[in-house]
């Protein structure tokens, strides 16, 4: 059985949690904890291999990022840099920034990274396992 919501709210509470707050078609609030999901931040350049960046839980080769326009030609290369919370992304950009690496969207708020990769937007309908 599906919970069908529509998205009044997201923060992140309690470490490494998304609280997706709604209301069901039928007018009652509904909260939904989503675990699991991991804080992120992107370096470059990234040539593959084992990297140490303080706090960060693992770093990875992602081919899936998309430079803005103003870098349409552009064939860097970007490590994946993933945390075990919210908290530690600050620590890791910085031993990050100190290695000499460029560091993207290291400030884009947990509860936020998490519905643009789930591609939530505001006020949608969500559905969930119940």
């Amino acid at each position: 059985m599906a919970l069908l919501f529509q998205l009044v709210s997201a923060d992140a509470v309690a470490g490494a949690t998304v609280r997706l707050t709604g209301r069901a078609a039928g007018g009652q609030s509904v909260v939904v904890r989503v675990t699991g999901f991991r804080p992120y931040f992107f370096v470059s350049p990234y040539t593959g291999g084992a990297v140490a960046i303080d706090r960060a839980t693992s770093v990875r080769e992602d081919a899936s990022v998309a430079l803005g326009m103003d870098h349409f030609n552009d064939a860097r290369r970007f490590g994946r840099v993933e945390c075990k919370e919210p908290r530690d992304v600050p620590a890791a950009r910085a031993s990050a920034a100190a290695q000499g690496f460029g560091v993207y969207e290291a400030d884009v708020p947990f509860a936020l990274r998490f519905l643009i990769d789930k591609g939530i937007e505001g006020a949608s309908w969500v559905r969930v396992a119940a």
